[in-house]
């Protein structure tokens, strides 16, 4: 899985772009520094009606990304409970909600404004 995210991740953070890790807060497997948590410290208990869902992500405004068994990716809102689908897997999660042509509507105009900026998303 870590793998998995990291070769995902390579294809976006591109040598001598204005956009980098500060740029997005990832949940890593390391050691504990400031931000960046480890994975195993923040899964959720709880029945969501889908198989073997590990958190693969989080953002501040309460939202938890979860990656079931199946490889679908769903979104929680710990505020008011909802859970759905999102993605297919996480491939679809990153190339189209995060960095791709869904990343204003996923993320904010902010962030598009962001990526743009480095040159990362022509949508």
């Amino acid at each position: 899985m870590v793998v998995r995210c990291a070769q995902i991740m390579s294809r976006f953070f591109v040598a001598g772009t204005a956009l980098d890790w500060k740029s997005c807060v990832c949940n890593g497997c390391g050691d504990e520094a400031r931000e960046v948590g480890r994975l195993s410290a923040r899964q959720i208990d709880g029945d969501f009606g889908v198989g073997g869902a590990i958190v693969v992500g989080s953002d501040p405004s309460g939202f938890v990304y979860l990656q079931a068994a199946d490889q679908r990716v769903y979104s929680l809102d710990t505020d008011g409970g909802d859970f759905e689908q999102i993605a297919e897997n996480l491939d679809d999660f990153f190339e189209r909600l995060v960095f791709g042509p869904d990343a204003a509507t996923f993320a904010g105009d902010d962030w598009l404004a962001e990526l743009r900026k480095a040159g990362m998303n022509g949508w």
